[in-house]
């Protein structure tokens, strides 16, 4: 019988680094967090209500493993306007897919608009 290798989950958030209330120009900063996700993780308990409604949720731990890299907003454009981006986190070359550059080339367009 042949044993499988556990499956390695990871997922890649971008989030903007505003001062103030309201941002009114593009961030200064832009972190990248890159989180493994082992195949035994269990789902945390979590559930969101609205309106005294449960709506589905897909909760995820975040921080015990998640590396965080800041980037200073031209350089989250130039990442963002690549043809081919791949970060190297846990050992393991996370590459992005073609759907994933969009996505982040027009998140990079909508910072600048502001």
């Amino acid at each position: 019988m042949k044993t499988l290798a556990p499956r390695r989950s990871f997922t890649i958030d971008v989030i903007a680094r505003h001062s103030g209330r309201r941002p009114p120009e593009p961030p200064a900063v832009v972190d990248l967090v890159v989180t493994h996700h082992p195949a035994d993780e269990d789902r945390p308990d979590a559930v969101i209500r609205v309106d005294g409604s449960d709506i589905p949720a897909m909760p995820r731990l975040n921080g015990r493993r998640s590396i965080v890299t800041s980037l200073p907003f031209d350089q989250f454009i130039a990442l963002a306007g690549g043809s081919e981006v791949v970060e190297r986190a846990f050992g393991v070359e996370l590459a992005l897919g073609p759907a994933q550059l969009e996505t982040l080339r027009a998140t990079a367009e909508r910072w600048s608009a502001r």
